[in-house]
């Protein structure tokens, strides 16, 4: 076989047999780097939703191999594949709830190839808000798993982490165990990444005091064993609500604005160097006022 024009009919097939057959074939294909990916006789569009129905597959070995699969075609595709991510995304969702382990391990893997090289982790992330409500417990302890492999592999900068903060608080009350853990288990492994801006973030979501209780042990103890990133900022957060004002003769306001950093950062930046910047241009301060709340 040359071409991918000569796996279209297997891979569209809704016969079993052909498919385990056609799998066979393509793996050793896609695995050749000088084999072309190119098609002649239809869109590749077809071949990937296709492979998508494979991942829907009742029989979990189908599913498996359409997974494999597409990890394959992301990898010789690479940027090229990123406008197929919303056709693959549901069904690997899905299979992050599979009763097999092999099938959720391979879900999680390809999660992350449709992160990088296809496109990048906020948009995959973007467009996996319906696993964080999943009716199937496994997909919501599996998107909290994917989370921790995505900041562990692409640093938390990858993420606007705020923004998902407030979906793994909800699953703090899931009634699964399971998820109730994994949920505890995504913020503790955020808070090693970036810091004291997550107990921040947790605060103003509004917890209950007991559940605060926990997720403060749990991230002291994180601090005493040593195991924080250099990212995580350690220092607590302060709100500074700051009037600058320019030296003198003109004394102008130069800006007024609440601000939420640790103080070390406060004090490095805004009272040891005592610079601010001004329509472009760095000026000494003349003034500062500012008031501080924790």
């Amino acid at each position: 076989m040359s071409s991918l024009d000569d796996f279209i009919d297997g891979v569209t097939s809704q016969d079993t047999k052909k498919r385990l057959q056609t799998h066979a074939d393509l793996i050793p294909f896609l695995s050749d780097p000088h084999s072309s990916l190119e098609c002649q006789d239809f869109n590749i569009d077809q071949l990937i939703e296709g492979l998508a129905g494979w991942v829907k597959s009742s029989n979990f070995k189908v599913s498996l191999n359409g997974l494999e699969v597409l990890c394959l075609m992301v990898d010789r595709m690479g940027e090229n594949f990123k406008p197929h991510v919303t056709t693959v995304l549901p069904a690997v969702i899905d299979r992050l709830g599979d009763s097999k382990d092999q099938v959720r391990d391979m879900a999680q893997q390809l999660l992350l190839k449709l992160m990088m090289p296809a496109s990048t982790p906020q948009y995959v992330f973007d467009r996996l808000g319906p696993a964080f409500s999943h009716k199937l417990w496994h997909v919501k302890e599996g998107i909290l798993l994917t989370l921790q492999n995505t900041i562990n592999r692409y640093g938390a900068r990858c993420l606007l982490l705020s923004k998902i903060v407030p979906d793994i608080c909800k699953l703090l009350d899931d009634p699964s165990p399971q998820v109730r853990e994994a949920a505890t288990n995504a913020l503790v492994e955020i808070y090693r990444h970036v810091g004291e801006k997550v107990r921040h973030d947790l605060k103003k979501i509004g917890l209950s005091q007991q559940r605060m209780n926990v997720l403060n042990s749990k991230f002291e103890e994180l601090k005493l064993s040593g195991n924080m990133l250099p990212t995580a900022d350690v220092d607590p957060l302060v709100s500074v609500y700051m009037t600058c004002f320019t030296p003198s003769p003109s004394n102008r306001v130069a800006w007024k604005s609440w601000f939420n950093l640790s103080w070390t950062d406060f004090c490095s930046d805004y009272l040891l160097y005592g610079l601010v910047v001004i329509d472009g241009f760095t000026e000494p301060v003349g003034a500062l006022e500012f008031a501080i709340s924790a």
